[in-house]
């Protein structure tokens, strides 16, 4: 007849199996098998990198440093002239549809509103004697030219800046009046930013106006294409940035 072995105490093979998995556990830690948990995030280091990004996609539009820190929120409209065109830029950012152009003296705002706008939409801003350069180098083997306008035409947005400040030379109106009429056929906004004055604002009573009137500079094709879908902001009021610098100044 079979001997009967004694069974065991209750939960004596479920221990010894639990204590066996533990071990081995044990031992795959103290191998380095299972890395170790890793550190909870930071909110420092991911401040920084999220600035780093920030700054990295201001650079890239080209935006100047001193808008870094600038935005719709921090901008001044201490007259109802500028309170005006605020409204006007958040519009136009927030529904960036034909065309914005701002014209005024220089230090009245306009950089600060389209470096607003840009921060919205993305794309970039250039100066007209900048985007010359750059075609001007293609021609020694530094990219080529086709690449440049194709750039400047299909960006989401952009704006150019110092728009009258060339000489006014063929090549500078050529170059423009394709950026515009592509832009203009394919429905992407742009800014256009001028010391320049409208004909009708000239002080000198003529018939065509002064060598500083807008209508002067551009052809009459372009002229067309910012009448039929243009916006025009006129800048009249005292020097912007000297009213920034004495805010910062007195911190009021």
């Amino acid at each position: 007849m079979a001997k009967i072995e004694p069974a065991g105490k209750p939960g004596h093979a479920k221990g010894s199996a639990l204590s066996a998995l533990l071990e081995k556990i044990e031992r795959r830690l103290e191998s380095g098998e299972y890395p170790p948990e890793p550190a909870p995030p930071d909110p420092e280091i991911e401040r920084a990198e999220l600035e780093g990004k920030r700054i990295a996609r201001l650079k890239a539009m080209n935006v100047g440093r001193i808008f870094w820190r600038e935005n719709f929120e921090t901008f001044s409209a201490y007259t109802p002239e500028l309170a005006r065109h605020l409204a006007t830029a958040r519009k136009f950012a927030e529904r960036p549809e034909g065309k914005l152009v701002m014209l005024g003296n220089n230090g009245a705002g306009k950089n600060h509103l389209a470096a607003s706008i840009l921060q919205k939409t993305g794309g970039a801003i250039y100066t007209a004697f900048e985007i010359s350069v750059r075609l001007r180098a293609s021609y020694g083997g530094r990219g080529s030219e086709a690449e440049v306008l194709c750039e400047l035409c299909e960006m989401p947005m952009l704006v150019i800046d110092e728009i009258g400040r060339t000489k006014g030379e063929a090549f500078d109106i050529n170059w423009l009046s394709h950026v515009v009429n592509k832009r203009h056929e394919n429905a992407l906004p742009l800014v256009l930013i001028s010391n320049r004055h409208l004909m009708d604002d000239c002080p000198e009573d003529t018939e065509r106006g002064c060598r500083k009137c807008l209508e002067n500079f551009f052809d009459n094709d372009v002229i067309s294409r910012i009448v039929e879908d243009g916006e025009i902001m006129k800048f009249a009021g005292a020097d912007y940035r000297e009213r920034i610098r004495e805010r910062r100044r007195t911190g009021r």
